[in-house]
Formats: C-alpha cells, structure tokens, sequence
C-alpha cells in the first residue's frame, strides 16, 4: 500500500465522521488527482466548494484538473471565480493566459500573462506560457528571450529545463535545448525512474537529428518503456501520454505514433497548434491521419471558444 493509498483511506474514514467537512473532500481529491485518478477527484473537489464557497485551495485545483482532463471550458469559468475571490493571485492569471492561448485569442492571453508577471515577476509558470505564446505566434526569438528569464530565475529544477528545453527546440534552438536538457537529467536523481521526464525524449530527439542515432534510440527506448508502464499503471498525465507518442514518431513507427496521438486526445490533450510546430512529430505530420486527428481536436477546442464567448457576453 503506498502513502497514497494511505492517505485515501484516512480522507474516506475522515468523510464518514463529517461527511460536512471542506477540508476533508479536499484531502481525498488532492490523494486522487496524485494517483492520477482526476475524473474522481473532481467531485470532491467540487463538494468542498459547496460546503465553503470561499475555499480557495479547492477552487484553484479545479483549474488545474479540468485543464489536465481537456475541460478548457469549466477551467475558464472556475479561474474567473478563483480571481473574484483572489484577485491578487498571480499563477490564476497565468493558467487563464493560457487557457486563453490553447484558445488561440493571443491577445487576453498576452494580457493575463503579463498580468501575472507583474504580480511575480518570477512566476516560472507565466514565463513558459508566455514563451509557448509566442512560439506559436513563430515569434521564436521572443519565446527563446521569455524562457530564459524563466530559467534564470530558478535553480536547476529538472522539470523546469525539461518545459525550457522543449519551447527552444520548438524554436529551432537545438544547441540550448541539448544544454537544458542535459541540466535537467544531471539534476533530476532519479531520471532513471522518473516517468513524468522529457529530457530522456528530448536528448534522444537531438541526438537522432545529429546522426548518433543509436545512442538516440537507446535513450528513446528507455523513455518509452517507463512511460507505457506509467501509463498502463492507470494513471493519467496527458502530458507523458504526448512523450510517448513522440517517441514513437521519432523512432519512425508512424503507426504506433499514430495510435498514441489518439490516446493523447482521449488523455484530455487540447493543444493542437503545438502539434503542428513541435518538431518530435515531424515523421507523422503530413499523415492524413494525424491531419485528420488534429481538424477534429480544433473543432472541438473551438466549440469549447464559442461557447464560453457566448457565456462572456451574458
């Protein structure tokens, strides 16, 4: 049985005893969302909020879950609630930016980007989401400018150069993407173990592209098989869904890249446009699948768009 586990069944006990308890639904939800288990976690979260409209640990993670499970939509309209009760709250202004720019409206994205920054001028999280901004605006030198503020103002946190690596690969800077990544394994102790890691994909990526191919794939394989472990756990994490069908796509098993893309978008992925200029999918990219994959997940993100402009002119 795991701390987690643990915690589940001291949260579950704790609910018995006060079934009226904010703080009890909010421990239970926090030990699901950590094993990955979000669609069950939501309720608890939203029963905490109901016991106590002004909880605010309750309402900011709603944020974050409905993003991670691909609900732009419901995140929206709980980060607009997180800042009428908190409107001092830098990191709600960066998840709304970046809501806003998964949205493609660029310009209140930019807007509650910077918004947060001036908040926090150290904000990591506004400083990747505004580099991701404009990267996909193909303002590479800007994204590559905002990243680095981002990674100057932390120590080495693997998970951070792993996020840094990645948006200055996407802007075609591959020596500073090999650093970062590098960074990020010689700083992240348990790399070898650590599935949630892009710099095993990364590094691997750069290493095909510069003809070591085998000590590419190597490190490509070894990525995936700790992934798909992962994965088959039960656990969800869109974002090591993404890796693996990266991987497969840069060991050229298009087929494989292709099924993974799927289960990317099952995973709750919205972010299309990154799909279209990260170059980890470059071997599937003229696919009339993936095309076709990609049409479909648009379609869906702007209904989503339509439907809270419609909601914002209330």
């Amino acid at each position: 049985i795991t701390w987690l586990d643990s915690a589940i069944g001291a949260s579950e006990r704790a609910i018995e005893l006060d079934s009226n308890s904010a703080e009890g639904h909010t421990a239970l939800g926090t030990a699901l969302a950590y094993k990955g288990f979000i669609e069950e976690a939501i309720p608890e979260f939203e029963m905490a909020t109901e016991l106590n409209p002004s909880y605010f640990l309750a309402l900011g993670t709603l944020v974050n879950l409905h993003v991670n499970r691909g609900a732009l939509d419901e995140a929206l309209l709980w980060a607009k609630k997180v800042t009428i009760l908190n409107p001092g709250f830098p990191v709600n202004y960066a998840l709304m930016g970046e809501i806003y720019r998964q949205f493609g409206d660029f310009t209140r994205a930019e807007e509650f980007l910077k918004k947060g920054l001036q908040l926090q001028p150290d904000l990591l999280d506004a400083h990747q989401f505004l580099s991701l901004l404009y990267v996909v605006q193909n303002k590479k030198e800007q994204a590559i400018e905002e990243i680095k503020k981002g990674v100057a103002s932390t120590a080495d946190d693997p998970r951070n150069l792993d996020r840094a690596a990645r948006v200055v690969s996407i802007a075609g800077n591959i020596p500073l993407a090999r650093e970062y990544y590098e960074r990020a394994i010689k700083a992240n102790a348990s790399f070898e173990t650590d599935p949630t890691a892009l710099s095993g994909v990364g590094l691997g990526h750069v290493l095909v592209k510069e003809g070591r191919r085998k000590e590419g794939l190597k490190l490509l394989g070894q990525a995936r098989q700790l992934k798909e472990t992962f994965v088959a756990s039960g656990t969800v994490d869109n974002l090591v869904v993404y890796s693996v069908a990266a991987i497969y796509s840069v060991e050229g098993k298009n087929t494989k890249a292709l099924e993974w893309v799927q289960k990317t978008i099952d995973a709750g992925w919205r972010d299309y446009r990154i799909w279209m200029i990260d170059p980890w999918f470059e071997n599937i990219r003229s696919s009339t699948q993936f095309k076709n994959m990609v049409a479909q997940l648009k379609a869906k993100v702007d209904s989503m768009r339509t439907q809270v402009s419609a909601m914002e002119k209330e």
